[in-house]
């Protein structure tokens, strides 16, 4: 699988994107909440914390960091990890794990890994 930069893959999709401009100070308050992001994953993964721990460090994330609307909720969905719901539509699900358990999460190199598995799962069941 070939890995691609943000901007490569922005490119690609839309060039509109690669050059629009970010206004500064939400760029600041992503950056801020990234950089918060991250300090809290190691911690998580340096004391072993589990899989609801790493969720809640997402959410959290999610939330301050680019969903700070209102009018979206990100939480739970029934088996769903993170689920991004804005105006009762399921936009986005993500399925969590713990960094230490890789044999269940996907990598760039393979993605036939349990988490991949139960997306499917989820995005079957929602869209009957």
């Amino acid at each position: 699988m070939s890995v691609k930069t943000i901007s490569q893959a922005l490119t690609k999709y839309n060039e509109g994107y690669a050059s629009s401009r970010i206004d500064s100070q939400v760029f600041a308050n992503f950056t801020s909440e990234f950089k918060s992001f991250v300090s809290e994953i190691d911690k998580a993964n340096a004391k072993n914390e589990s899989e609801e721990n790493i969720k809640n460090i997402i959410n959290a994330f999610l939330k301050k960091g680019i969903y700070s609307s209102d009018d979206y909720t990100i939480n739970t969905k029934d088996s769903i990890d993170s689920a991004i719901i804005r105006n009762d539509k399921l936009l986005v699900m993500m399925e969590a794990k713990k960094p230490s358990n890789k044999p269940e999460m996907i990598t760039v190199d393979d993605i036939n890994r349990k988490a991949f598995h139960e997306l499917i799962l989820y995005y079957l069941t929602e869209s009957r």
